[in-house]
């Protein structure tokens, strides 16, 4: 008997499910608007400088994405430092109201209130500004100069709390430009306080020859300085109701060196001691010939300038 044997070929049809695919990590770029940021501190004026840095971010990925940001540059963690040759100026950097350490470990969130950033609709890219904060605090001293600080920038992802470095580190120079200032002021006494005591003249009372008042020229600066010192009258005071009466000479000194007004203005090179405390000039006046004069207030006007150098 023959049998026939019948074969069935099936296929066999083999299926897999791949795993979803992971979200993309948070790609994006950053950089200054400008490489240096200067601020402009005038240690003579009780002032805090500040000045607004602003950050370019640019999203290069679809994932909505939260980003920190560190910064190191001189200085300790907790204290930022510029400096140049002749001293230094402490300052802080700000983003949205929270100081930022020195310290390239340590991120400070960029995203306010805890926002994400992502590209938007399509494929164009998302931009956004972080506005970076830089203070030079009131009341330090230092000498004119340039001061700066070389920065590292460092971007983070911390969309799933732990931080990753995004990108590379982005550098940025930032400066506290001191300039060239002196201040003066006219005091009665050898206070070293400055403007203590305000001298608005010298008065001898009853004029005797050989009469003499001091007072101080109270100078404090960032660099060293020029004096300038006139008379009006060139050395003398005048009758002040009788312009033809005798006037009356004095001798005049600054820190002990004698200038003789007659021929006009003179001038001074100093060069005070760098800090908020006034350095000070005595100023002298003489009378060296009162006799047989026409009764009377006599006067004279001593114009006093100071210029850095």
């Amino acid at each position: 008997m023959l049998r026939m044997l019948s074969l069935a070929a099936g296929a066999l049809l083999l299926m897999a499910a791949s795993p979803a695919a992971a979200d993309p990590a948070c790609a994006a770029s950053m950089r200054p608007s400008a490489g240096v940021a200067r601020l402009i501190y005038d240690p003579l004026n009780a002032v805090q400088e500040t000045l607004e840095i602003e950050l370019l971010l640019e999203q290069q990925s679809a994932k909505p994405c939260r980003y920190a940001l560190a910064i190191a540059g001189a200085g300790s963690s907790r204290q930022r430092m510029m400096r140049d040759a002749r001293g230094q100026l402490t300052y802080e950097l700000q983003i949205n109201g929270v100081l930022v350490s020195n310290d390239l470990n340590a991120p400070a969130a960029i995203n306010g209130n805890g926002r994400q950033v992502s590209r938007g609709s399509g494929e164009e890219r998302k931009t956004r500004t972080i506005r970076l904060k830089a203070m030079i605090p009131a009341g330090q001293f230092a000498p004119a100069g340039l001061y700066e600080d070389q920065l590292t920038l460092r971007l983070y992802d911390v969309t799933d709390g732990v931080p990753q470095q995004v990108g590379s580190d982005v550098p940025l120079i930032i400066g506290g430009d001191v300039p060239a200032r002196a201040q003066i002021n006219l005091a009665g006494t050898s206070s070293s306080v400055f403007g203590s005591v305000n001298a608005a003249g010298l008065s001898f009372g009853q004029l005797v020859t050989g009469a003499e008042r001091d007072a101080y020229i109270q100078v404090r600066a960032t660099a060293p300085v020029l004096l300038t010192i006139s008379s009006a009258n060139k050395g003398a005071m005048r009758h002040r109701s009788e312009p033809a009466a005798t006037a009356i000479p004095y001798a005049f000194s600054v820190d002990g060196q004698a200038l003789d007004l007659r021929g006009g203005p003179k001038r001074l090179d100093r060069n005070p001691a760098r800090g908020l405390q006034a350095e000070n000039y005595r100023m002298a006046v003489r009378i060296t010939d009162a006799d047989n004069r026409q009764a009377g207030t006599y006067e004279d006007v001593i114009t006093i300038t100071v210029e850095p150098k």
